[in-house]
């Protein structure tokens, strides 16, 4: 019943114990790959998953570093000194948030549209406080807890618990934190990914032959054309990205949908419908013209339940090319390319649209109608170790 993250760490642990119970190398790609085909054989949706991609992506790239000549020549050996065995632990927690860093940044990016830029210095103090003090505790505690005497590593517990939590949101609080993109294209990333792959799994001169993967997945990830022109689920708000300003049809009130769309577009979202060139706003909404298309971009005020319909809005409809409402537009309105009104959005969920190509993408065409995504009606929802959830549609 756990979160899949959980049960992924879980499944992990339970083959790394296995490897080592029968003295195979606990770290090995191919034992890694064996825990992401579980995962895989019970949810495949999870591929696409950003928790499932930044997790396995990690430890693929850590297990690489520890099995290659640097990972070896950082490893402390018998012969050490102390301050020796202490340089190569702090050279190997540096290497190895570096590499994290490199392998997670275009994930990150591709999914949230952000990546932390000091996730090395983080590491470097979180690493040892969870290896020598949380883990430890928490096992003492699963130990304990059953007997009654949880109590005694409690106080010690929270407040390491606590420490991590500070030093995340210390490191994430200075300046230049983190750092945005406009959401990275799906084939962006392929091509990363697929570099990445070459440079970390195969021998030789052949590896090199991620470079220009790599290299490829950058100018796809800078340059690809993005949305400009985004609809909320319900209809109620419409944002068109303009001069790295998201302009808002509603208010500026910073929820999860405003936060978003800020971050996929690497926008701010300080700005409304009415301050763009040629825009024509009243209290029934906005009419916008963008790379060619008008927008028709209605609000609570137009509804025909509140007053009628009126001959120049049915007028403007049709002179428009998307129409977009909070309700149900009346059979009159008739937009020259998309209708994108209540139900069509209980049908589609959000919509982005790149207006320079006419080109309109929806959660329900990335999500697919499938078993464990039912892209239009509601239904059950399986989860991985438990019963089943019910979730609505997907708009929702």
């Amino acid at each position: 019943g756990s979160e899949p993250p959980a049960v992924r760490a879980a499944i992990a642990a339970w083959v790394v114990l296995l490897a080592l119970i029968l003295g195979r190398d606990p770290l090995a790609p191919r034992l890694i790959a064996f825990a992401a085909f579980l995962i895989l054989l019970a949810r495949p949706e999870a591929l696409v998953s950003p928790s499932f991609q930044l997790s396995f992506a990690a430890v693929l790239a850590l297990a690489v570093l520890a099995r290659s000549s640097l990972g070896a020549r950082l490893r402390p050996t018998a012969d050490d000194g102390l301050l020796i065995r202490l340089a190569r632990m702090g050279g190997a927690l540096v290497a190895a948030g570096l590499v994290a860093e490199l392998v997670l940044t275009p994930i990150a990016l591709h999914h949230f549209g952000r990546a932390g830029a000091y996730g090395v210095i983080a590491n470097i103090l979180a690493v040892p406080l969870t290896s020598f003090l949380i883990m430890p505790l928490l096992g003492a505690w699963l130990l304990l807890a059953p007997l009654g005497a949880a109590a005694l590593v409690e106080g010690p517990l929270i407040f390491a618990l606590d420490l991590l939590a500070a030093i995340g949101r210390t490191v994430a609080g200075w300046p230049g934190a983190t750092f945005t993109l406009p959401a990275m294209p799906g084939p962006a990333l392929l091509l990363l990914l697929a570099g990445a792959t070459f440079l970390l799994l195969l021998a030789g001169r052949l590896r090199w032959a991620g470079l220009p993967l790599l290299a490829a997945g950058v100018v796809v990830a800078l340059f690809a054309p993005r949305p400009d022109l985004l609809v909320g689920g319900d209809g109620r708000q419409v944002g068109i990205v303009a001069d790295g300003r998201l302009h808002l049809l509603r208010g500026h009130r910073q929820g999860f949908l405003l936060r978003n769309w800020s971050e996929q577009a690497a926008a701010s979202p300080d700005a409304r419908l009415s301050d763009l060139p040629g825009a024509r706003c009243t209290p029934a909404g906005c009419t916008v013209r963008r790379n060619g298309l008008d927008l028709l971009a209605l609000t609570e005020a137009a509804d025909p339940e509140r007053g009628g319909w009126d001959d120049p809005l049915v007028a403007a409809c049709r002179r428009a090319d998307i129409v977009t409402a909070p309700f149900s537009l009346p059979a009159a309105c008739k937009p020259r390319w998309q209708r994108l009104d209540t139900p069509a959005l209980r049908r589609t969920g959000p919509a982005a649209i790149t207006t320079a190509s006419r080109r309109i993408v929806t959660v329900a065409d990335r999500a697919g109608d499938q078993p464990w995504s039912p892209s239009a009606l509601p239904g059950t929802r399986p989860s991985l170790l438990g019963a089943p959830a019910w979730t609505g549609v997907i708009a929702e």
